[in-house]
C-alpha cells in the first residue's frame, strides 16, 4: 500500500470566534503547521501559526527528514531560537538550519500571522 502525501493541502483547525486554535481535551494547543520548503536531502520544513500575545508573539519552525524507521527531527521557537527538539540532525545540520532561521524569521512571522504561505495556481 503506498500513500501520497499532497503538501498543498493544509489540514483545518477549529478555531474560536477570536480566530485563536481550540484547546484540545488536555488543555494543550493543537498547533498548525504549514509547509514551507523541502530541502534536497528531504528535509521538511513547516511552521506553526502566530503563537503568543500580542506582546510576545512566537512561532515555531519545524524541520523533518525521513530515515530509515523514523524521521531525524528538530524544532526550534522563535524569536528566541531556543531548540525545543534535536533528534538525529548533526551540529552542522542544525547551525545551517540556524542560518536560515536567522535570514528568514520574518518571513516566517509573516506567513504565520497570515496562515501559510499562499500557492499561485494557473486557473
Amino acid at each position: 500500500m503506498q500513500i501520497s502525501l499532497n503538501w498543498n493541502v493544509i489540514p483545518y483547525v477549529s478555531c474560536d470566534k477570536q480566530n485563536r486554535p481550540r484547546m484540545n481535551r488536555n488543555n494543550e494547543v493543537t498547533t498548525m503547521m504549514y509547509p514551507y520548503i523541502t530541502l534536497a536531502d528531504q528535509t521538511l520544513i513547516t511552521h506553526s501559526h502566530l503563537l503568543g500575545s500580542d506582546e510576545e508573539k512566537s512561532v515555531v519552525v519545524h524541520f523533518e527528514r525521513p530515515k530509515h524507521g523514523g524521521f531525524d527531527m528538530a524544532r526550534c521557537s522563535l524569536p528566541s531560537y531556543a531548540w525545543i527538539v534535536r533528534d538525529g540532525f548533526t551540529d552542522g545540520e542544525i547551525a545551517m538550519f540556524e542560518r536560515l532561521l536567522q535570514d528568514s524569521a520574518h518571513i516566517f512571522f509573516k506567513y504565520a500571522e497570515s496562515g501559510g504561505m499562499s500557492i499561485a495556481k494557473a486557473v
